[in-house]
């Protein structure tokens, strides 16, 4: 890389005008350990130096001030998820460049064990924090910008940090992300680059920390996939709107003779005392549409008080017939339900047995006829490409894990589900959306810190008739 900046310049100094030319600065950057070589110039000075790297760029953009979510994603730490990425790659073939490192470092440092030459583009009013957001990468480079990246503000032209970056780059992959990385993902969609994005969970403390400093309402649970996410979803939306595939195929359009298979994890959640003295003060409160109901009231379908269980809640006590996938028929027209619910125990203080915590449709209990049911709900893929490979057609919106399907696929998405990997593994977002966003039940910042893990898993296919219904039962305990 030095070599190939020493030429640039030498050609500069030569082949141009000075009056015309816009000289590289390199200067130099001391640190704890090391001294680093950083050089500054426009973005087309910029591009003509990777391009002229002798090797194919790849570029990894991630997360930047907000850490990522400690749990597994797909059934890896987040960390491993890059890092799986950089092995694929030859050192010989590929140079990397990062847009902000702080959330990336072990893929970087990963990356230099591994003979990769590491490059940080960033902005040059990033200056006074290019040790913080670039101290791992070998050399950093610097665009001639006032802005921070992405979008130039009221407009959809990328900055010349943003655009320097989409230029140069051959190959593009971004875990998660904030705006910035939104707007270059999206415009090198549009630019037919080979991009990727993957969604990646940020920590919700950190990222309702955030908010509340900044003195914004608290953050939905989209927000905890990044405005990255937010920035694509919103892209991906309005072109379905646009070839006319957003109209929504609830239950009740179910198809004639159509059955429906579904998928669901239980999870055992032992929330923190904080977390369950708001619950227990909602279950106390009728308006609030929380209750505590028995395992005798979810076997009758009712409360003593009369207010209706869903029989969903009876996964929640993991009874019901079994049914294996392959005895469902090859042509059966079928509706398979990826689903996560939450089950939250609480003791009887007189000795009798546990009850459950059960949540009432919001629906329902505005019309004054509660129907009860388990908290959670449907799972989100992360990467769906494996399982669009096998003909689904989803019914709400890309990525949520409600889809129609031949009987004849049914074996191959089951195994798909078992994988863990591709979709969320753990029911952290809708139990925020429950409790926090929807019915504002648990305060945010008294909800920040709760976290999931898996502790063993085991299968159960259970069921009440008519429908067919694969369950696998996680019993988890809470890391704080």
């Amino acid at each position: 890389m030095k070599i190939i900046l020493a030429l640039l310049l030498a050609q500069q100094a030569i082949a141009a005008p000075p009056k015309k030319t816009e000289s590289i600065v390199q200067y130099s950057i001391p640190m704890a350990d090391r001294t680093m070589t950083a050089y500054e110039g426009n973005a087309d000075q910029i591009e003509t130096i990777m391009k002229n790297s002798g090797k194919k760029v790849v570029t990894i953009l991630g997360n930047g001030e907000i850490p990522y979510a400690s749990w597994d994603v797909d059934g890896y730490r987040p960390d491993s998820v890059v890092d799986g990425f950089v092995n694929q790659l030859d050192p010989e073939k590929y140079i990397l460049v990062f847009n902000d490192t702080r959330q990336l470092r072990h893929a970087v440092k990963m990356a230099e064990l591994s003979g990769f030459q590491t490059v940080a583009i960033l902005p040059s009013s990033q200056k006074e924090k290019a040790v913080e957001m670039a101290g791992d990468v070998g050399t950093v480079l610097f665009v001639k910008d006032s802005s921070e990246g992405g979008y130039v503000p009221g407009t959809t032209h990328l900055t010349p940090t943003s655009k320097a970056i989409l230029g140069a780059s051959d190959m593009i992959r971004a875990f998660g992300g904030d705006k910035k990385v939104g707007a270059e993902v999206l415009e090198a969609f549009k630019a037919g680059k080979d991009v990727r994005f993957t969604s990646l969970e940020q920590q919700r403390g950190a990222t309702i920390k955030k908010a509340s400093k900044q003195n914004r309402p608290p953050p939905k649970a989209d927000d905890f996939k990044g405005h990255a996410y937010k920035t694509l979803s919103v892209a991906a939306n309005a072109k379905l709107k646009h070839l006319g595939d957003s109209e929504e195929i609830g239950e009740s359009n179910k198809t004639p003779g159509e059955k429906t298979f579904r998928i669901m994890e239980i999870w055992d959640y032992e929330p923190s005392p904080e977390v369950m003295k708001h619950i227990l003060q909602k279950c106390s409160d009728p308006t609030s549409g929380l209750q505590l109901v028995t395992e005798e009231e979810i076997r009758a379908g009712k409360t003593k008080g009369g207010a209706a269980i869903g029989d969903n809640s009876l996964y929640l006590l993991e009874q019901g017939q079994t049914v294996h996938p392959n005895a469902v028929a090859k042509d059966a027209s079928l509706r398979v339900s990826m689903a996560s619910q939450v089950r939250i125990r609480v003791p009887d203080p007189k000795g009798g047995p546990d009850r459950y915590v059960l949540l009432a449709n919001r629906a329902s209990l505005a019309q004054g006829k509660p129907k009860l049911g388990p908290l959670g709900g449907a799972l989100e893929a992360t990467n769906d490409s494996q399982l669009s490979m096998l003909g689904i057609t989803y019914e709400k919106k890309p990525q949520e894990l409600r889809f129609k399907t031949a009987g004849s696929n049914l074996m191959a998405v089951k195994n798909w589900f078992d994988t863990r990997r591709g979709r969320e593994v753990e029911p952290g977002r809708e139990l925020y959306e429950e409790l926090v966003e929807e019915n504002k039940l648990v305060p945010a910042e008294v909800f920040e810190g709760e976290m999931f893990q898996v502790e063993r898993r085991r299968e159960l296919f259970s069921a009440p008739p008519p429908e067919f219904i694969s369950c696998s039962s996680l019993m988890t305990k809470l890391d704080r």
